[in-house]
């Protein structure tokens, strides 16, 4: 029996994105991703991780608007990623929109079905809203 193992090989995108973000803001970074994304050649790596990592370094500077922004991205780009999903979740709840953290928790339930936290607060804030 033999396996192959094949090596991805590439830069992760974050290091373009992570300047571009620093010097013209996240607006100007998700258009980069997009040109990144759409060049065959570009040498980079993308994942749902990439754009995570973005957000998450976001949120830790309290960029929360900017976090969305990007958050929403993952989502658009990765539609059935758990983990995009949460994190768009609980976004949205620490902005306190809480119509859309409930639509997002749902869908992380859904793909992860086995995900308590979420349920829990699905279920919470459903309790605080009526």
């Amino acid at each position: 029996l033999t396996t192959k193992t094949g090596f991805i090989r590439g830069e992760p995108v974050t290091n373009a994105l992570e300047k571009v973000l620093k010097e013209s803001g996240v607006d100007e970074m998700i258009k980069k991703y997009d040109e990144l994304k759409g060049s065959d050649n570009s040498g980079y790596l993308f994942s749902e991780h990439m754009l995570h990592k973005v957000g998450h370094d976001l949120l830790r500077k309290n960029m929360v608007d900017e976090a969305l922004i990007v958050f929403r991205k993952n989502v658009q780009e990765y539609p059935d990623s758990f983990m995009a999903n949460d994190a768009l979740a609980e976004t949205f709840l620490k902005k306190g929109d809480k119509k859309q953290a409930v639509r997002y928790f749902k869908k992380s339930v859904k793909l992860d079905p086995g995900y308590e936290y979420g349920k829990k607060m699905i279920a919470e804030i459903k309790t605080k809203n009526e």
